[in-house]
This record gives structure tokens, C-alpha cells and sequence, in this order.
């Protein structure tokens, strides 16, 4: 798939749609003409429904990332520590997976979260996104962003 264009995916679970937005997102970030390290910025958001599924995508990226330790995830979700995860914010992250509670949350109240270079989002699952009541955040999240060139 060329860069920059929108892609919906909808297969069965189990069939790799995970992995077919977070390898080509993972090699733009290596073939970067700036090497990118965790002070860099915050290159592309995952938006999950809910926690479960942010916890297993941002695992799966914890084994894809592995070989490149330069690139930094990070997991923003309800249940955690707000004063651990402004932590991880300050110190620098690459990509973050999250809900989009609490994402907004840190996008309200966290100063550290630059967001200026974010070129990719991503909507996993986006009908239970919708189902489960974060249209408000949704849409906030993108008002925020719409300063930048996202991939929607």
C-alpha cells in the first residue's frame, strides 16, 4: 500500500489486521530521514475500545520493536497510575496505544505530550469504539490533532 492514503480493514479476528498497520508503521519510523529515539515525539496513536485489546496491541508491538530499540510505545489506559503514565510521557513516546479516554485525559493534562508530529491514527475496532459511547472523545481527539497531517 502507497503512503499517506486511508485503508479500512475488516477480516475475521486472527487473521493479522494488527500486524498489517504496525509493520508498515514501524518501518516508516526506521526509515526515517531524522533517527527517531523516545525525545523525538509522537508519531502515531492506536485508539482501542478497550483496555484487553490495548494491553494485547501494545504487546504484540513490545515484540515487534524489539529489534529496534530506538522506537518507543507506550500504553495510556484506565487503571493505571496517571502519576506513572505522565512518567513515561515526560521521559518520550513514539507511538501510543490506548482508549480514548484516557487518552484526551492526557492530552488535556499532560504538558510533556507533544503531538505536532503525529502523522498516523489508527481506529482498532472503530465500530466498538463508536458502540461503547467515545464518539465525544473521538472527535475531540481529532479537533486536537487537526492541526496535523493525520492518516485517517
Amino acid at each position: 500500500m502507497e503512503q499517506k492514503q486511508n485503508c479500512f480493514i475488516k477480516s475475521q479476528t486472527g487473521s493479522g489486521k494488527t500486524l498489517s498497520y504496525l509493520i508498515p508503521l514501524i518501518n516508516r519510523l526506521m526509515n526515517n530521514a531524522d533517527k527517531i529515539n523516545r525525545k523525538s515525539g509522537l508519531f502515531a496513536m492506536i485508539l482501542c475500545p478497550t483496555w484487553e485489546l490495548s494491553i494485547q496491541i501494545y504487546n504484540t508491538l513490545l515484540q515487534l520493536t524489539k529489534v529496534c530499540v530506538n522506537i518507543v510505545p507506550g500504553l495510556l489506559i484506565g487503571g493505571e497510575q496517571i502519576k506513572k503514565e505522565k512518567e513515561k510521557i515526560r521521559k518520550g513516546i513514539n507511538i501510543i496505544i490506548g482508549t480514548p479516554g484516557k487518552i484526551l485525559y492526557h492530552f488535556k493534562n499532560s504538558q510533556n505530550l507533544r503531538f505536532d508530529l503525529l502523522n498516523c491514527l489508527v481506529f482498532e475496532e472503530a465500530d466498538q469504539i463508536l458502540e461503547v459511547g467515545y464518539e465525544k472523545d473521538l472527535n475531540e481527539i481529532i479537533r486536537t490533532c487537526s492541526g496535523n497531517t493525520i492518516q485517517y
